[in-house]
């Protein structure tokens, strides 16, 4: 074998290897998404929660747990009946399910008090 045949062997070896590599790491990626995506699916019903906070998040249309994550703490709140032990329910379900609840940030410009007195409230 010539040298530059030698090299390009090596080359395309190379590039084989570097493709591989990616496609197995694109493969992990999608079955760890796959397992995320599953999770969210799955009924409200899958949480195990008592029955209040269940009727509740059912009569105002949130059905699975991707409708759930949707929403942050003051969305759940301002629902009528919920409350912080509803709520406290719902986090901790979530929890042991490796999920959360959205994150809510009050614009800077805001200088809404009612909404910064309900956050500190849920705090």
């Amino acid at each position: 074998m010539t040298k530059d045949k030698h090299l390009i062997s090596e080359f395309i070896l190379d590039r084989i290897e570097r493709n591989l590599e990616e496609a197995i790491q694109e493969i992990r990626q999608a079955r760890d998404a796959g397992k995320s995506a599953g999770k969210l699916t799955k009924t409200v019903y899958f949480l195990a929660l008592p029955v209040r906070p269940l009727r509740i998040l059912t009569k105002n249309k949130i059905f699975t747990i991707g409708d759930l994550v949707k929403q942050s703490r003051q969305d759940l709140l301002k629902l009528k009946s919920f409350g912080r032990k509803s709520l406290r329910y719902v986090e901790e379900s979530l929890e042991r399910k490796g999920l959360s609840l959205r994150f809510y940030l009050i614009p800077k410009e805001s200088n809404d008090q009612e909404n910064i007195r309900r956050i500190k409230e849920v705090e």
